[in-house]
């Protein structure tokens, strides 16, 4: 008696897969759509054929979903190679989970016959959905859920695997973007004893909250504050580079190489004289960052393991909490006997957020609206430093710049808390004279 309503409910839960895995990695309600039309689609098909259609699926399911999070198909090999003999045993147990889960998706049997005549009623609702999707994105109908929470990987990211396909052949360094912390630095021929480069993990802000910030920090008697977006692509790493070289830069198995020629801002303040140091919360070797830092211009690198002393924060990615890293760079920059460049690489912020980090409050910005809970996370980091330096007495003339990596990949796949595309940035002085 309880075996077929039993069967039942492990063909629903089947179903369910793609929109389990979905909304988890993005920590909000995605409904997957295809699969609700795999019952009454594959019963006319042969088991062979049936196999290997739910095969190509699941390919392109795993794309899209990568995808959500800045990660191309160019970049494969890159992450598998770099990041994943890093990463925590806890993600490494969620993936692990997730590929489990996938192949009994591929290789489950019966499962139009489990769910009876209750295939119509969920095929039904597939198309109706994948109609009001294809509407969606075409822009006939113009309700947001459907474009953001309605998700169909066949209908939306067959046509990113092929661009980026065919833009992995090309190099991997592309285009350079208008503003970025060694555009900037160029352009000032005065630069002062003391530069501070803050690049924010997963920030993301409206216009309107930007410039309440630039506010508030001009309210403390900061000088020169300048503001605005600029636009990002890809991860943290293509963040980097975007910032520190000028360049976009997608990580495939070819950077290596093409930093050979590539020049970047550490470098170049080292050449005017500068003492250039790293700080980043983190290992060295995830995504090999110790070993690009070294070709950015940076031999002076502080990791977590230099860092054992101070507190660390809970995340996917445990490590010496924001405002402790913050402290400790400008200790650095004011230890420093001659001109001295460092560089704060946040990690508190990154999805997904720890329940625990989102407690403890900033002194600043607690007045502005929060439209992303990442927001706290990083307004708190932002909030830290400018407390630090005010603590600071007869400080040198100080620089200081701070921007996003790139928006909260849970806050861009909904697509419309922040422009899309874009990443704010601070700028400001300390005890710098008057022009």
């Amino acid at each position: 008696m309880l075996i077929l309503p039993r069967s039942r409910i492990v063909s629903f839960v089947w179903v369910f897969i793609p929109t389990l895995l979905w909304s988890l990695l993005l920590h909000n309600i995605i409904l997957c759509i295809d699969s609700l039309l795999f019952p009454v689609i594959e019963r006319h098909l042969s088991t062979k054929v049936a196999f290997y259609s739910r095969l190509v699926w699941a390919l392109v399911f795993v794309v899209a979903l990568l995808w959500d999070w800045n990660i191309g198909p160019s970049t494969y090999l890159f992450y598998i190679r770099e990041a994943l003999p890093y990463t925590p045993r806890l993600v490494l147990g969620m993936i692990g989970l997730a590929i489990a889960l996938l192949v009994w998706f591929m290789l489950a049997s019966n499962i139009s016959e489990k769910m009876g005549y209750r295939r119509a009623w969920v095929f039904s609702a597939g198309m109706m959905l994948f109609l009001m999707k294809v509407l969606a994105v075409a822009g006939i109908v113009q309700e947001p859920a459907f474009r953001h929470h309605i998700r169909s990987p066949v209908l939306g990211s067959v046509h990113l695997l092929f661009e980026s396909v065919s833009a992995s052949a090309n190099s991997s360094v592309v285009e350079t973007p208008n503003n970025t912390f060694y555009s900037f630095v160029q352009r000032d021929k005065s630069l002062p004893p003391r530069i501070v480069f803050m690049l924010v993990e997963s920030w993301g802000e409206t216009a309107d909250a930007l410039a309440t910030m630039a506010h508030d920090i001009s309210d403390q008697g900061f000088q020169s504050i300048k503001y605005g977006f600029t636009t990002y692509r890809g991860s943290t790493l293509s963040g980097e580079f975007r910032e520190l070289c000028a360049m976009y830069v997608q990580p495939s198995n070819a950077l290596m190489d093409d930093m050979e020629n590539i020049h970047c801002a550490p470098q170049y303040l080292h050449d005017k004289g500068y003492h250039v140091t790293g700080l980043h919360g983190y290992q060295p070797s995830f995504y090999a960052r110790g070993t690009f830092w070294k070709r950015f211009g940076i031999d002076n690198q502080v990791f977590k393991n230099k860092l054992e002393v101070q507190p660390q924060c809970p995340g996917p990615f445990p490590g010496i909490c924001d405002e402790n890293l913050i402290r400790f760079g400008i200790d650095v920059l004011d230890a420093a006997a001659k001109p001295a460049f460092v560089y704060m690489l946040t990690l508190s912020s990154h999805e997904p957020l720890d329940p625990a980090v989102l407690a403890p409050r900033g002194k600043y910005f607690n007045e502005i609206k929060v439209a992303h809970k990442t927001q706290i996370v990083t307004r708190r980091a932002i909030s830290a430093l400018v407390s630090r330096l005010e603590e600071r007495a007869n400080s040198p003339c100080t620089l200081v710049y701070i921007v996003g990596d790139h928006q909260p990949p849970t806050a861009s796949a909904q697509g419309n808390l922040f422009a899309s595309g874009k990443v704010p940035y601070l700028s400001f002085t300390q005890g710098c004279p008057a022009h």
